[in-house]
């Protein structure tokens, strides 16, 4: 699968998927992540990996369910990705 992992410099594990967390994102769910720059983005969940969660777009997860794979689906690391709940708590 050609997936590709963003750099993300921020790192805040208050909110977000750990070892302390029960939850884990399951496929197709919307999340937020927070991007390289520090934006927060409403994504939904392609696939979880060991470290990174798998994260695209609405109509790029249209696409990736057909087997499009021009747009694959951008890796975040798990301290970087948040339950949407979560998030809007802080």
């Amino acid at each position: 699968m050609g997936n590709i992992i963003a750099q993300n410099a921020e790192n805040n594990r208050t909110l977000s998927i750990s070892a302390e967390n029960d939850w884990t994102p399951v496929k197709g769910e919307w999340v937020q992540a927070r991007c390289a720059g520090g934006d927060i983005r409403t994504l939904r969940v392609w696939e979880v990996g060991d470290r990174v969660v798998y994260l695209c777009s609405d109509s790029q997860y249209g696409g990736l369910q057909v087997g499009a794979k021009n747009r694959p689906a951008i890796g975040f690391p798990k301290h970087d990705v948040f339950k949407m709940a979560d998030l809007n708590e802080a």
